[in-house]
């Protein structure tokens, strides 16, 4: 009888193990799809090089900005025209931008490595987004200036604007200006962001070999 008892427990021990598993499985508390998507976020995009290539690019493109703005004013002189200086301004000033925006997502690139992250493209391209909606809200309160030249995406309303009360022929004048100023603003933006994510790329590239592997 004794060894009858003894043996009972062996032979319904894997039957108790795997119903206490089975029981563990069942009762486990479910985890809710928010947390899932903020670890896959945390895992995808590390946030704090992209506000350090945000506010880098910001201040790269702010000096560049005042250094053309010099230049353009003073190559000029006084018999310069103020639409010619405008463009002048306007071209460098895009040009600032793109310098800004790359040396902006390749800290962000870069940076991001060494948190754990390989995806340079998507920091460059998270740094480009911020710095257009900021550019977007500085221009809409009259601050556009401190981004650069591909921060007048609002002041597209102010050639269409005195369009009521005029001529067909200057109202078409008017909205062909508005057409070619949105097309440029369009290719500005595209290659705004090339600029970046390629600087994100690199910026994941020129990490060292260890510390890639390591991450």
């Amino acid at each position: 009888m004794q060894e009858e008892r003894r043996e009972q427990p062996e032979e319904t021990r894997p039957a108790q193990e795997a119903g206490a598993r089975g029981g563990a499985a069942a009762y486990a508390p479910a985890v809710p799809a928010e947390d899932v998507l903020v670890a896959w976020a945390r895992t995808v995009v590390r946030w704090s090089p992209i506000w350090v290539g945000l506010l880098v690019a910001m201040g790269i493109n702010l000096v560049l900005y005042i250094l053309v703005l010099a230049v353009t004013l003073s190559s000029a002189g006084v018999a310069g025209r103020i639409g010619d200086i405008l463009r002048s301004a306007g071209v460098w000033g895009a040009v600032a931008s793109l310098i800004a925006l790359f040396v902006g997502g390749f800290l962000a690139g870069r940076l991001g490595v060494q948190t754990g992250l390989r995806n340079g493209v998507l920091q460059g391209t998270l740094v480009w987004a911020l710095y257009v909606i900021l550019g977007l809200v500085l221009s809409v309160l009259g601050l556009g200036s401190f981004v650069g030249g591909l921060a007048g995406l609002a002041d597209i309303r102010g050639l269409t604007a005195g369009t009521t009360g005029v001529s067909a022929a200057e109202a078409q004048r008017a909205i062909s200006s508005a057409a070619e100023s949105l097309w440029w603003i369009f290719g500005g933006l595209v290659v705004s962001w090339l600029a970046a994510a390629i600087g994100g790329w690199l910026g994941v590239r020129s990490a060292r070999p260890e510390t890639t592997e390591r991450a």
